[in-house]
Order: C-alpha cells, then sequence, then structure tokens
C-alpha cells in the first residue's frame, strides 16, 4: 500500500464509522416515510420575498385557492395580520369573506370563537415574521389543532418565510434568533441551532428553510439534517429549501410543482455518513441533492423529477472516463483559487443580485483540477453568499460531469495524484457525476438533478474515482421461474460497499435509475420473475458502488436463459444518490 492510499484509508477511517449503522437503516425509514407523509390536504411551501398583483406569485396563489375549493382562505399572524392578503386571495376565486386573523397571545390561541373562525375555513395562511412566535404562542392551543384540522378536511394550508419555516415535521425555531450559516457550518451545536418536532405534522419527514440561497442557507441546511440523524435518529429526513419569490405548491399525493425561481432538496443516501462535533464543521457525505426549477414537478415520497417545467434536461451520452487528477493544494482564502478549474465563474464579487439577474458568466480556467468549478471564500461577504453558492451550481449544471468545490478562508484541501482529496477545515463537494437532469432558467439560475453533496470537515477525505467494474456476471436457473445473478468482487473490493442490479427488455441497454431493480451488498441476487419468456427480462448489469457514493462502470451483459446479449457504446457511471 502506498503512502497516499495509508494517509487516504486513515483519514477517511477517522469518521466513517461513526455513523454507519444508524445510515443502514434509511432505506427501512424512508420506506416509513413513504406510509407516513401522506395528507389530506395541500400545502404552499414560500420562500419569502414579496407577492404582488401581476407577478410571480399569482400562479401559486391562485393555485392554493384551487385547492381550498375556492372557500374562505384566512392569513394569520402572532403579529398585525395583513390586509392586503384577503382580497389578492379572493381576486382568484376565494370566498369572499376571506380576511385577516391576529392572534396574539396564547389565551386568543385558546379562544372558542378564534378556532370556529378558523375550521370555517379550506385555506389557512401563516404570514413571514419570526418563527418561535408561532411556536411558543400557537404550539398546543387550540390553533395547532385548528390547522390540523383544516389539513385533515382536505384543505390547504400555506405560509411564507418564518409561515414556511414552521410547515414541516422538524422546525428550526430560532428561540435564540436567527442562525447565520456561515456560524452554523464552523458549528453545529450553536447556540441559536434549536429545534421544535411537535408543532404541525402536515408535512411529515420534512425540515423547511426559506430566502435559501440569498442568504446562503444550504450551509445551514445541510448541518440542521445533519444534527437530525446524529442526535435523533432522523435518518429519513428530507430539507426542503425554498428561494425568494419561490412557491413550492404540494398536493395531497405529495407531488410538489415550482413556482418562482428554484427549491432545492437535501436527503441522506444509504452511503451517507455523518458526524457532528461541537466548533468543528460538520461530515455529512453522499448527500442526495436536487435543485429544481420552474415548473418542475417532483414527488417527495421517491425524490423523482414527475415531469420537467422545461428547463431541466435529461443528461444525455456517456459519462467520460475518470479524470487524471495531478497533485494540489487549494487555497480557500485566494480568489485567485478559482482559476485552478476547467472553468471559472465571473462577476461574483460585484452586485450581490447578479446570479438572481442573470449576470453570473463562464469563461475557461487554467484546468489544473479537471472538470471542476471552484468557489473560494465561500462565507466572506454576507453579501455575495447567493453569488457564491449558485455560481457554482451554474457552472455543473451546464457542463454535466463536472464537480463544484466550495472553500472558505483559511481553507487548504488537498487534491493527490491518486483521485484523492483531505479537506481543509471545511470543504464542499457538488459532483454531477450522478446527475440525470441539468439546465438552467432564463435568467441562468441552476437546475440540477440527482447529484451527489458531501460537507467535509477537517481531515475529511473523499475518493474522486469510481470503483473498478465487475468484469463476470452470470446467470443462471435457480429454480423454475427463478433466475440467479452472480458476480466477484471487482479488484479494489476494499472501498465497494455495495452493488446496483440494472434489468431492462431491450439485448443492449445503458444502465440508468429508472432501471434499478436492486441494491445488495451480496455477490449474487435472485430475480424471481427471470425465467419464462426471454423477452420480458432478456438482460442484466452490474454495477459496484463505494462508500463516498461512486459508481463504477457497468458489468459484462447477460441474458435471460440463453437470450443473447451484446452492448453498443459505454455506459455512463452514476452515482448511488440517483437510486432513491
Amino acid at each position: 500500500m502506498t503512502a497516499v492510499a495509508e494517509m487516504f484509508l486513515s483519514a477517511g477511517n477517522r469518521w466513517g464509522c461513526r455513523c454507519r449503522e444508524r445510515m443502514r437503516s434509511i432505506a427501512a425509514c424512508a420506506a416509513l416515510m413513504v406510509s407516513t407523509v401522506h395528507g389530506q390536504g395541500s400545502v404552499m411551501l414560500v420562500g419569502g420575498g414579496s407577492e404582488s398583483y401581476g407577478g410571480w406569485s399569482d400562479a401559486p396563489y391562485a393555485w392554493f385557492v384551487g385547492q381550498a375549493d375556492s372557500g374562505i382562505i384566512i392569513n394569520v399572524d402572532v403579529a398585525a395580520a395583513s390586509d392586503w392578503y384577503p382580497p389578492y386571495f379572493i381576486s382568484f376565486g376565494a370566498d369572499p369573506t376571506s380576511h385577516a386573523l391576529q392572534i396574539p397571545t396564547r389565551s386568543a390561541a385558546n379562544n372558542q370563537a378564534i378556532y370556529d373562525d378558523l375550521v370555517s375555513a379550506r385555506g389557512i395562511f401563516l404570514e413571514g415574521g419570526d418563527q418561535w412566535n408561532y411556536v411558543a404562542t400557537w404550539k398546543g392551543t387550540l390553533v395547532e389543532d385548528a390547522l390540523h384540522q383544516v389539513f385533515a378536511a382536505g384543505g390547504a394550508i400555506g405560509g411564507t418565510s418564518a409561515g414556511c419555516a414552521v410547515l414541516g415535521e422538524v422546525v428550526f425555531d430560532a428561540e435564540h434568533g436567527t442562525a447565520y450559516p456561515q456560524e452554523v457550518a464552523y458549528d453545529p451545536y450553536a447556540w441559536s441551532v434549536t429545534f421544535t418536532d411537535d408543532f404541525l405534522t402536515v408535512l411529515p419527514g420534512v425540515i423547511t428553510d426559506s430566502h435559501f440561497h440569498t442568504r446562503g442557507r444550504l450551509g445551514r441546511l445541510v448541518p440542521f439534517v445533519a444534527r437530525r440523524i446524529q442526535d435523533f435518529g432522523d435518518a429519513g429526513l428530507v430539507g426542503i429549501g425554498v428561494e425568494e419569490n419561490t412557491a413550492f405548491c404540494i398536493d395531497a399525493s405529495r407531488v410538489g410543482i415550482v413556482y418562482g425561481d428554484c427549491v432545492a432538496i437535501i436527503a441522506p443516501t444509504e452511503h451517507s455518513v455523518v458526524a457532528c462535533e461541537p466548533a468543528t464543521p460538520v461530515t455529512f457525505t453522499a448527500i442526495h441533492f436536487d435543485q429544481l426549477l420552474q415548473g418542475d414537478e417532483y414527488d417527495l415520497l421517491t425524490l423523482r423529477l414527475v415531469n420537467s417545467g422545461g428547463f431541466l434536461l435529461p443528461v444525455t451520452g456517456a459519462a467520460p472516463p475518470d479524470p487524471i487528477y495531478s497533485d494540489v493544494i487549494l487555497d480557500g482564502s485566494s480568489e485567485l483559487t478559482g482559476n485552478l478549474g476547467e472553468i471559472r465563474i465571473t462577476g461574483m464579487t460585484y452586485d450581490p443580485d447578479a446570479w438572481w439577474s442573470g449576470e453570473l458568466g463562464i469563461v475557461p480556467g487554467q484546468g489544473v483540477v479537471p472538470r471542476s468549478v471552484i468557489i473560494p471564500r465561500l462565507w466572506s461577504d454576507i453579501d455575495l453568499l447567493g453569488n457564491r453558492w449558485v455560481g457554482g451550481l451554474y457552472g455543473i449544471a451546464v457542463n454535466p460531469f463536472f464537480t463544484a468545490w466550495y472553500l472558505d478562508d483559511g481553507c487548504r484541501t488537498h487534491i493527490m495524484e491518486p483521485g484523492m482529496a483531505v479537506a481543509g477545515s471545511l470543504t464542499y463537494v457538488v459532483n454531477t457525476r450522478s446527475a440525470s437532469h441539468c439546465g438552467v432558467n432564463t435568467s441562468n439560475i441552476p437546475g440540477i438533478l440527482g447529484a451527489s453533496l458531501h460537507f467535509l470537515g477537517p481531515g475529511d477525505s473523499l475518493d474522486l474515482l469510481s470503483p473498478q467494474a465487475v468484469d463476470d456476471l452470470a446467470v443462471s436457473e435457480l429454480a423454475p421461474g427463478s433466475l440467479v445473478l452472480s458476480w466477484s468482487a471487482p479488484g479494489d473490493n476494499m472501498t465497494v460497499t455495495g452493488f446496483l442490479v440494472y434489468r431492462h427488455t431491450l439485448p443492449y441497454f445503458l444502465p440508468t435509475p429508472t432501471l434499478v431493480v436492486a441494491t445488495t451488498t451480496a455477490q449474487f441476487w435472485v430475480d424471481a420473475g427471470g425465467v419464462g419468456d426471454p423477452s420480458a427480462h432478456p438482460c442484466y448489469r452490474v454495477t459496484a458502488v463505494d462508500a463516498f457514493g461512486n459508481e463504477s462502470a457497468p458489468s459484462n451483459p447477460v441474458g435471460a436463459m440463453s437470450f443473447p446479449c451484446t452492448t453498443q457504446g459505454q455506459a455512463p457511471r452514476r452515482d448511488m444518490a440517483t437510486t432513491r
């Protein structure tokens, strides 16, 4: 074993087993989520910003009125409730008696007349403000009961900003004030990080966040989910981040549609490793990451795209072979580090709204780190958080199979020649090698489906290379009506943690996420329905997956019974994260 390999394994093993057993329960937790997340009503998550007649908000707020059956809609707040909302809802057909309602105290929240008023509504909308006011004033009161009653009766519940923040089952409650992402990034146990998980249950298994990219809140949502996994066992928790002037409208079947700019979805995978310590950047690897754009329809039960709104387009063609890495140190303190990628993002350090107004650009970089875009000084200027976060995503959304690297001041991350990286004080990586869809909207705001996201702390290591491929896949008849696939471990089996089995009706095929029929840690798999008509299930392929979610090239194809299998072209290598 080389010295570099020993260093990699030592660094990786420092944290690799801390949360492994817990993460193995994700599949079971995800199945539980599927069975419990169904609700009778609909939910509208609004990321903040401003609504206006004739503006972006017309479509989602009209959707909300429709989900409320054009009945009474009441907008509520602990502080003074806005008189602007009722006529706005009424303009889309809501009942003319729709109105605003302030509920400022726990006494008022337990008032029978207020309860009766609320349950007469078909829709209740929570305004922005301070989510702790909602939790502290309404939790355990008749107002909470009324919200559940309206939802259970098939009504619509919505909220913007703080109102959005309290609609997940797990709530960052802001009891001690806001949690700034640049602080949480370095201390997931900061005083400001507190949760409530016994308020509303309209979105089980979900935690929400608003003002998402504008305030750099991916940097706090990931630590939030990591804390909940490590400290509370919430291994199936899904994070939803909604941008300003954006609404994510979720119907009773748990299919959401995006109106506005973008919505981000994060979720752990069965390969995720989580480690949280006070005053230390969080470790959270192999996170499933999707960013949705206007018009995208998305199934929260399966974490899959239902319909594209036209901006997210399928990634076509075969993934290129793993690049050849050279030995380099990425210095997060220098803007010049951004030149080391194969592409460089321009326009990030001038107008704070450059990402939102389509002013970011892409130019060639030096290519020292191949197929990459590098964003240094991530948390150095709070006004530029949106530009930096979205800039990296923009670079990889228009360059499939690229990787975005985010580093902060003082971070020195070492990429080594064999294709391994050891993180400095704080390194985030988004890899689109697994992505099934990419694209940008008319303002160049990026969308990505099926990327793999890694939050790395000091000394954490990341394998950048795919495992070796299985090359001896075989098939035989186990019993009438059953086939057994078997194979040997690939040559680098030390890093392999599982296998994916793909099946198709064609005599040749390129593996895609929709063709996965099994995941297994064994070196065999039984298809109970494989024997019979050879045209039903003629071909199988297997890939190996490592602990970082990297997936190998596909194995040799084999056919059911004596059906011939051939292959054409080079199949793409994809990340385990796309199989959720």
